[in-house]
């Protein structure tokens, strides 16, 4: 991995303990790797690790057991993404709590530095969250929608003083905010638990919430985890539906307009399109992606759509 050469930073947090929260299932094959990468990390403040398990049936707890890394499993029943996490904040033991996924790798010794300094220059910080750049082979679309919600600057986000010249806040912009890898103050989740009324996006959903409250969130552009999918055209169509469904149940107030997942299929195609054509793909790959793409945002823009009313 990549590392940077300055000197780590140091937030002022009075050495406050921090609890770095790993979901997992079936994770042997990159764990041993993203614990190094946990383990390897240059903090002032002294941290723990908690593994929550969803049931997995390989060496994930004997990896964690060896590591004496403390572990929770989780019946396939009981988990959701937002109990889950849940749980993991009662039994954390700490000032802040770090949610990292087992597919996301830090890009260096500093991820967790970097998303803890803010807390020590910010007032009124609920939580932050890290930059995610593309994993090797991650397919132009993504990898482009990736780009567009992770840019290189950092950004802090507040309700105040957040509206356009017209007077709008662009509430859909404001909670871009991911427990890919993110640090919460431990007793603003206390006091305000994921809604456990969603199965997925409860992140976002805690981060309207929070914002509304009149608490800020700050985006790390230095904290860096790279992080990707490899979703066909089903597995796309699916996902987005199950987005529709939980964005429906807390921005019910902005609804999709009707048909417009068609005019955003073909303005994101042709972004697509333009995107392809600079990216260092060979010619076959750019001709193949170029054909692909209008299919996968279809798919994407129409399961948001049906399943934002199917919920």
């Amino acid at each position: 991995m990549n590392e940077r050469k300055e000197s780590r930073p140091g937030p002022d947090t009075g050495r406050k303990r921090v609890s770095v929260i790993l979901l997992t299932k079936n994770a042997e094959t990159g764990l041993p790797t993203l614990l190094d990468s946990l383990q390897e990390q240059e903090t002032v403040l002294p941290a723990e690790i908690l593994i929550l398990d969803s049931d997995s049936r390989d060496r994930t707890p004997e990896i964690a057991h060896n590591r004496g890394i403390s572990f929770h499993r989780i019946l396939p029943e009981d988990f959701s993404h937002s109990r889950t996490r849940n749980f993991g904040v009662s039994l954390a033991k700490s000032d802040y709590i770090v949610f990292i996924t087992q597919d996301a790798a830090p890009e260096n010794r500093f991820w967790l530095a970097e998303l803890i300094k803010p807390f020590g220059d910010c007032a009124n910080l609920a939580a932050t969250y890290s930059r995610q750049i593309p994993k090797t082979g991650c397919n132009p679309p993504e990898k482009r929608s990736i780009g567009i919600g992770a840019p290189e600057q950092d950004e802090l986000r507040k309700i105040h003083n957040s509206a356009d010249k017209n007077g709008r806040i662009d509430l859909w912009r404001l909670i871009r905010f991911s427990n890919v890898s993110a640090c919460y103050r431990t007793d603003l989740l206390r006091q305000y638990p994921f809604d456990e009324r969603l199965s997925m996006v409860e992140d976002q959903e805690w981060c309207r919430r929070i914002l509304e409250q009149g608490f800020k969130i700050r985006y790390c552009a230095k904290s860096v985890v790279r992080h990707s999918h490899h979703f066909g055209i089903r597995q796309c169509y699916r996902r987005a539906f199950e987005y529709g469904v939980s964005y429906r149940k807390f921005m019910r107030d902005l609804p999709p307009k009707k048909l417009s997942f068609i005019r955003s299929a073909l303005w994101e195609s042709l972004q697509d399109a333009l995107y392809i054509l600079r990216d260092s793909l060979p010619l076959s790959g750019k001709i193949s992606w170029m054909a692909k793409s209008p299919l996968w945002r279809f798919s994407e823009s129409y399961g948001f759509y049906r399943g934002w009313h199917h919920g």
